[in-house]
């Protein structure tokens, strides 16, 4: 899935939340996530609310006695030690640690120390464990952004007075395409710029997408100059997209670290965005054995890809060069099984189809659910793509 963030007035967390619980997230996801997370006095509800005509949902925090200040070290000791999934804990990890590194830049205290005010407070921590929960229930690969509205004026902070965007803000948004709007306000705050920072690039030119879905996440304010909400749009995977055949490769050589650190690598890696990872064993100095580990990225992953390597393994630098490629189109197709529905990934280019699979994930979720071998799902998925396909051309 795809999603599209429309940041026209602006993104915050509770707003992306909002905007999620919108397209059709149950709320429910985010109670049990934040039981799991043993987050205390902590109660949350969604709205509907209405802001300058347009029907939106509101995602509201309730949060009882707190700590003021944590460290990003214990917020990083929270969510691993949680039951959260995997995939909800790596993009919370990741949002939080490109949040953590714009912060430490900001007042020149390393990573590990950076106090979270406003941002590591239990709400905010809320906010993006309910955005990464959401991603992960829409099953989202791939995210874009249109230009941000970042607001102007000034904003009163435990720092005192400062403009808008505020530093954290305007470092993490470097690279995005932003503007100031009408509205004398801040509009993008810290976690929601970690949010897009993280995860989104900027919209391409005709992006060829089907959007299915739509969400609306409300603001707390209204302003009555434009609509204080957050759109987000849901659509399919859809074929390959323009500027995608220039990659970037990062490779290190590696041969001293615990190879039970490998396996947590290369998750990190794919969950902040790299395209591939994978590992060769090679010979180094002296004879010794060591991995020589690649890296396949875009452009703008580039810095926090790498940023992961000097922090997760004991590489002393890392090599990066352009590299072309040629791809075919992907596309996402549902066949029908007498198990269910399989989502198949379509490869090709035109009208003529190459390769097709099925989704595994969806296999195995269908298996377990019937209590079969997976691969007797599989390969019913294989031969209802196969029957469709041959009717179409047939």
């Amino acid at each position: 899935m795809i999603l599209i963030f429309d940041p026209f007035s602006g993104i915050s967390g509770d707003m992306t939340v909002g905007a999620l619980l919108d397209a059709g997230l149950p709320l429910s996801n985010l109670q049990e996530a934040y039981r799991v997370l043993e987050l205390k006095n902590l109660a949350v509800s969604a709205e509907p609310v209405v802001r300058s005509g347009i029907r939106a949902t509101q995602f509201c925090i309730h949060v009882g006695e707190q700590r003021g200040h944590r460290h990003f070290s214990q917020i990083r000791k929270m969510i691993e030690s949680s039951s959260l999934s995997q995939r909800a804990k790596e993009l919370t990890q990741s949002i939080f640690g490109r949040l953590a590194e714009a912060e430490a830049e900001v007042h020149g205290t390393p990573v590990e120390k950076v106090h979270f005010h406003e941002v590591g407070a239990v709400d905010s921590i809320a906010d993006i464990v309910g955005a990464a929960v959401g991603f992960e229930y829409f099953k989202v690969d791939r995210f874009f952004t249109s230009p941000i509205n970042v607001g102007h004026g000034t904003v009163s902070c435990e720092h005192g007075v400062l403009p808008v965007p505020p530093p954290a803000t305007a470092l993490l948004l470097r690279t995005f395409e932003t503007f100031s709007g009408t509205v004398q306000s801040e509009m993008t705050t810290p976690t929601g710029a970690a949010i897009v920072a993280t995860l989104a690039k900027p919209v391409p030119p005709s992006l060829p997408v089907r959007k299915e879905m739509i969400g609306y996440g409300a603001g707390a304010r209204d302003f009555s100059e434009t609509p204080n909400v957050l759109r987000i749009f849901l659509a399919p995977e859809t074929a390959s997209l323009p500027g995608e055949r220039e990659v970037i490769e990062l490779q290190a050589n590696i041969d001293d670290m615990n190879p039970q650190l490998y396996g947590l690598l290369l998750q990190r890696l794919l969950a902040s965005g790299a395209l591939e990872v994978f590992f060769h064993p090679v010979t180094m100095k002296q004879g010794r054995p060591g991995v020589l580990l690649t890296v396949l990225c875009e452009s703008p992953r580039r810095e926090k890809l790498i940023s992961i390597l000097f922090r997760e393994t004991t590489t002393l630098g890392v090599r990066y060069q352009l590299k072309q490629r040629e791809i075919l189109d992907r596309s996402f197709v549902s066949v029908e099984t007498p198990y269910g529905s399989v989502r198949i990934k379509v490869a090709g280019s035109g009208k003529d189809v190459f390769n097709y699979a099925p989704e595994f994930e969806d296999c195995q979720r269908l298996a377990e659910s019937a209590g079969i071998p997976v691969k007797e799902v599989y390969s019913a998925a294989m031969a209802a793509y196969w029957n469709t396909r041959h009717k179409e051309t047939s």
